[in-house]
């Protein structure tokens, strides 16, 4: 039977939609949101039980799968190249609110990819001491998808979501 590690993650296995929303809190910046913090939801237990009236001001990531990465297949020695995707969806009061924490979530991910120019730093886990499996993104900025603005009650709010594939590396045994 083969078993399975993910390179640089110290400690128990964590989520990535747990290890990215936890980046999101710790990072964001409410001067940088009109003095606004979202709620931030991220993972299976906390996006399945959220009453749908509590997302005006939300940014929700969710777990959607995992898929080969084909010019990462064979690295070599076991190791693999894995893509974990991620769906972040932001719900803002208004769509100017919306697009606020899209730049503000573009901002937190610039700063904090794992592989710069010339050195490798791992994403902490979400209790922020130890490293998380997260080798890069697929994308340096994810692409929001707006929806068209809802009626809840007598608030407007806007959505938008956006997929972003995790680079991970995978040793097989």
């Amino acid at each position: 039977m083969s078993t399975f590690t993910r390179t640089t993650e110290t400690g128990d296995y964590e989520s990535p939609s747990e290890t990215i929303g936890a980046l999101f809190e710790r990072e964001w910046t409410d001067a940088n949101t009109d003095q606004h913090i979202p709620k931030f939801l991220f993972d299976q237990d906390q996006t399945n039980m959220v009453n749908p009236t509590d997302m005006l001001e939300a940014i929700v990531i969710t777990d959607a799968g995992t898929i080969p990465i084909p010019e990462r297949t064979d690295l070599g020695h076991g190791l693999v190249g894995v893509g974990e995707v991620i769906v972040i969806t932001v719900f803002g009061a208004s769509q100017k609110r919306r697009k606020i924490y899209e730049f503000e979530i573009h901002r937190i991910l610039r700063k904090n990819r794992p592989i710069a120019q010339t050195s490798f730093t791992p994403i902490k886990k979400s209790d922020n001491t130890t490293n998380s499996a997260i080798h890069d993104y697929d994308e340096l900025i994810p692409e929001f998808v707006a929806f068209d603005d809802n009626v809840q009650g007598q608030e407007k709010s806007s959505k938008s979501s956006a997929v972003l594939t995790l680079l991970m590396e995978w040793v097989f045994q």
